[in-house]
């Protein structure tokens, strides 16, 4: 054997200069193989992280519509709750200044029981406003943003392939 021919039987690659690089095709197919499923996977969590932001999106205005009737509500129930107080203030400065008077007159007693008499209707008139203003936030509750159907978020309705 020549010395020249006991080199290229005796060295790691074949006389024509190509190596057996099937493990290295096998590991790069796996590859690709691996991040096209891991690209599937994220492509699909990622259009349901689309479709979950629409939906909130698309809450916003009911959200806001929400907010804008309870500051409104809030501040018809303040009113109320400032007028009734006035009254209050008013029917105890009466009260007083009945037990201070020493001889009130028929007539200033008939205008004041009359006045008594009407701001006490006119209390029992807002008190029923309120309690209707508080059944209606009530029953407005009952259809409350957190009364939606919040299945579509939950963690464990994310099925991912592991192939």
């Amino acid at each position: 054997m020549d010395h020249s021919e006991s080199a290229f039987s005796a060295g790691p690659d074949p006389p024509h200069g190509y190596s057996d690089s099937s493990d290295m095709v096998g590991t790069i197919v796996q590859m690709v193989q691996n991040q096209d499923r891991v690209l599937k996977d994220l492509y699909t969590h990622l259009s349901k992280i689309l479709i979950c932001k629409r939906r909130i999106v698309d809450l916003f205005p009911e959200v806001e519509g929400a907010v804008v009737k309870i500051k409104a509500s809030n501040a018809e129930v303040m009113q109320m709750q400032l007028k009734r107080q006035k009254e209050f203030w008013f029917l105890l400065k009466i009260a007083c200044a009945q037990r201070d008077s020493l001889s009130p007159s028929f007539t200033q007693q008939s205008t004041d029981s009359e006045t008594v008499s009407q701001l006490l209707d006119d209390n029992q008139r807002y008190m029923a406003q309120l309690t209707s203003l508080l059944q209606d936030a009530t029953q407005e509750t009952e259809h409350s943003v957190m009364d939606q159907d919040w299945s579509w978020i939950q963690f464990g309705a994310v099925k991912v392939d592991s192939q």
